[in-house]
Formats: structure tokens, sequence, C-alpha cells
């Protein structure tokens, strides 16, 4: 059986700053990630809502991996998906 992964993007307070990540316990990382339990990036910009979250069944599928080999491609075409949408709905 494959293990499950979540992909995700969080903001800080005033949703000025975006943050993608993955997890195979999406409900663990929000909560290290709002109690600051997480140290480096989130815990520097006060990282702590979450926006939008995807469910998906390999982390090797780098398309929508927030780390690809490229140091990040992926996590920016998230982003870009994400961004893309919004300005569809406002």
């Amino acid at each position: 059986m494959n293990k499950q992964y979540f992909i995700y993007i969080t903001t800080n307070k005033r949703n000025s700053v975006l943050y993608t990540g993955i997890t195979s316990n999406l409900q663990k990382r929000i909560y290290g990630h709002k109690n600051k339990i997480i140290d480096g990036f989130t815990k520097k910009y006060n990282i702590n809502k979450l926006v939008v979250w995807n469910f998906k069944v390999s982390p090797h599928l780098r398309f929508l991996s927030p780390r690809g080999e490229d140091g990040g491609e992926g996590a920016n075409l998230f982003t870009m998906k994400f961004l893309k949408i919004l300005k569809r709905l406002f």
C-alpha cells in the first residue's frame, strides 16, 4: 500500500508570505507551524494559516512537490496554479 501525502500552502496573518510544503500528516504539520514548533522559514515569518491543501499518493510526483530536484520549481508551479485560481475567483 502506498503512503498518502498532502501538499499544502500556508500564509501569515496579513496573507503577504506564502509557504508550500509536503507532509504525510497534515494535522501534525499545521499544528507545528501554528505553535512555532518547527524552526525555520515558517517560524521566522509567522506562517500559521492553512490556505489550501491537496492529496497525492507519492512524494516522487515532482510536478507538485515543494522541493523538486531543481530546488523549488515544483513549489513555484503549485503556487502559480493556486494564484491563477484565486484570480479567477476574485
